[in-house]
């Protein structure tokens, strides 16, 4: 393994779980620009990155949250100007 290879896989070590999401989507943008083929699982491995990603925001409102009124409320402020 050359030294280069050696120091990403170091840097990629350090990166909070979290955050890996970003370093597959640089990756692949990366590997499709330079025309390597897809390896297969890792649309699956996307999925499940991404479903981690989207379980974060889960439970996040207020019990008493009410979308109507938050939904009413964005739509008057965005279309104030056609009333």
């Amino acid at each position: 393994m050359t030294q280069l290879r050696e120091q990403a896989i170091e840097m990629i070590k350090e990166i909070p779980e979290d955050k890996i999401i970003y370093v597959v989507n640089i990756l692949k943008n990366v590997r499709d620009l330079s025309g390597q083929p897809q390896a297969d699982g890792t649309q699956e491995m996307e999925r499940g990155l991404l479903l981690e990603q989207l379980k974060q925001y889960r439970g996040r409102l207020s019990e008493d949250f009410d979308y109507k009124k938050e939904l009413e409320e964005a739509r008057d402020e965005k279309y104030a100007d056609f009333a």
